[in-house]
């Protein structure tokens, strides 16, 4: 009988666990960490970030020392970074700011990091 009842119990706390979880915002959920995952995120981030680039120059030519505030960055900050390499200040902003989460975030920075350096000779990524 406690047998029966204490799996019954188990069983309802693992499902009220799964239902929390998945109504969790994005960016507080566990991320899947591959190397495809993270070849995508920075295609993801830098494409963002350069349209982000575009709509600044369309008001003013120069984006260095421009105010750029991101509303909702997502689980990484790469198109933030992405502006502040062309020499934006950056401020980013978002109500479920995603918590540091190893090792994504070092393989998502690396990555970008390099992808930058071999594509985007330009840009000064020591800011």
């Amino acid at each position: 009988m406690i047998l029966s009842v204490a799996r019954h119990l188990w069983r309802r706390w693992h499902a009220m666990l799964a239902a929390r979880a998945a109504t969790l915002p994005v960016n507080l959920r566990k991320i899947e960490v591959s190397s495809e995952t993270i070849s995508a995120d920075v295609e993801y981030a830098v494409r963002i970030g350069e349209e982000y680039v575009t709509l600044v120059r369309g008001i003013s030519d120069d984006i260095r020392e421009r105010s750029v505030l991101e509303l909702g960055p997502g689980i990484n900050f790469g198109s933030s970074l992405v502006l502040a390499c062309h020499g934006a200040r950056v401020l980013v902003a978002d109500r479920f700011l995603a918590p540091w989460q190893d090792p994504y975030h070092p393989s998502f920075y690396r990555a970008l990091n390099a992808w930058l350096a071999d594509n985007r000779l330009s840009l000064d990524r020591t800011h």
